[in-house]
């Protein structure tokens, strides 16, 4: 009679669990297909979001030549250094939870950023604290080859992605040097435009970068790439879309040649009469 009884508890209690097991599965099928089913739309625009990043492309300005295609102004493409105190900020509160080495982010940043670019620690952790609502501070405007690997070995050591980051912009050179300058005219690097990812339009000073400002500057683009997990392009940016952005190329009636020795013919007689 007891042995009956201890059968049909140790079947009751099996049974209990096996519905407990049923239960939780039957809970996870259900939040499941909650998931993949009734939000999928929400969780797909999230997704889209976090993949697809939309970035603006500055122009590269068009190039000058003489009469005889020899480049007076050029563009090249350089690396700018930019910090946002606002992913820094998020980081460190993130990481104040945690009780991570994180929590002084700014602090360590500041301390490496200095070493890099030859600053001092205190000016960098001034910039990077001034406004912490803010996503796009630049530190430097040109990283030479150097800098530029030691920025990419300090994103992984801290594990940075928005914090800190490269991005590239248009840098007018001129191969001459002051060559022809009073003709040409300098150019500015323009206003710091939030609604163009940071960058503006290089300002022109005078000269005929001022005159045809309109059909050199170029026009900015807006391009949709795939990013993954790590903020790393997964799509590259088409070379010949780049390329419709830049400004038109204008050639002059002025020879170099010609500018130059007039040039220094002046010069030498300026400085012969104390002009």
């Amino acid at each position: 009679m007891i042995g009956r009884v201890t059968d049909k508890y140790h079947r009751r209690k099996i049974a209990f669990i096996f519905g407990l097991f049923f239960c939780f599965i039957g809970l996870v099928v259900y939040r499941l297909w909650c998931l993949q089913m009734m939000d999928y739309s929400y969780f797909a625009r999230i997704a889209k979001g976090e993949h697809t990043k939309g970035e603006f492309y500055e122009p590269r300005r068009g190039w000058i030549y003489d009469r005889n295609g020899k480049p007076l102004a050029t563009s090249i493409v350089v690396d700018a250094l930019i910090a946002s105190p606002k992913d820094i900020q998020i980081q460190k509160t993130e990481a104040a939870k945690k009780k991570s080495p994180k929590k002084n982010l700014d602090v360590s940043l500041s301390r490496d950023l200095a070493q890099l670019l030859g600053k001092s620690q205190d000016e960098i952790f001034a910039a990077l604290t001034r406004d912490t609502t803010s996503a796009w501070l630049p530190l430097a405007l040109e990283l030479n080859e150097s800098q530029s690997l030691k920025v990419d070995v300090l994103k992984k050591k801290y594990r940075l992605i928005n914090e800190l980051r490269k991005e590239k912009y248009s840098k007018r050179v001129y191969p001459k040097g002051d060559e022809a300058c009073h003709i040409l005219g300098p150019v500015g690097i323009g206003s710091m435009d939030s609604n163009l990812g940071g960058w503006g339009t290089h300002r022109p000073l005078g000269g005929l970068e001022s005159v045809y400002q309109e059909t050199v500057s170029g026009s900015y683009g807006k391009i949709s790439s795939t990013k993954d997990g790590a903020g790393r392009d997964l799509t590259p940016i088409d070379d010949d879309l780049l390329m419709t952005l830049s400004g038109n190329q204008i050639y002059l009636t002025i020879d170099e040649n010609i500018q130059r020795v007039a040039e220094e013919e002046l010069a030498a007689t300026v400085d012969y009469f104390g002009a």
